[in-house]
């Protein structure tokens, strides 16, 4: 797998969300496949590094809430999340106006911190 893929996607079943568990288990399942990559010599920053949201992570809760776990995941070597539409897993609706706030404030302001391209 390593020989060959372009990109590495974790999911977060099961694990509380930002749990220091979870950040570590990504972090070294993150430098095992850079490690691997490596050794087959491929460059591993070329490597995207995806991690699925879904529940228990809840990027729709608030934009504090996804400013974190964007900012505690990219530290840790994740550069692309991929994020469920609003109110898919539950139907709040809060998550519309969390999902416009975050679009319109959070991601230029994380991008310009250099965690969203």
């Amino acid at each position: 797998m390593a020989r060959y893929r372009r990109g590495r996607q974790l999911s977060a079943a099961s694990q509380r969300p930002l749990s220091v568990c979870f950040r570590r288990v990504t972090a070294e399942r993150c430098a095992r496949f850079d490690d691997l990559a490596a050794d087959l010599g491929r460059d591993p920053r070329i490597i995207r590094h995806s991690l699925v949201c879904f529940p228990p992570l809840t990027p729709w809760e608030s934009p504090g809430y996804f400013a974190d776990m964007v900012g505690e995941f990219a530290a840790i070597g994740i550069d692309e999340f991929v994020l469920s539409w609003p109110r898919t897993w539950c139907d709040e609706p809060r998550e519309d106006a969390v999902f416009g706030e975050v679009t319109a404030a959070v991601i230029p302001s994380l991008q310009a911190r250099g965690h969203c391209a």
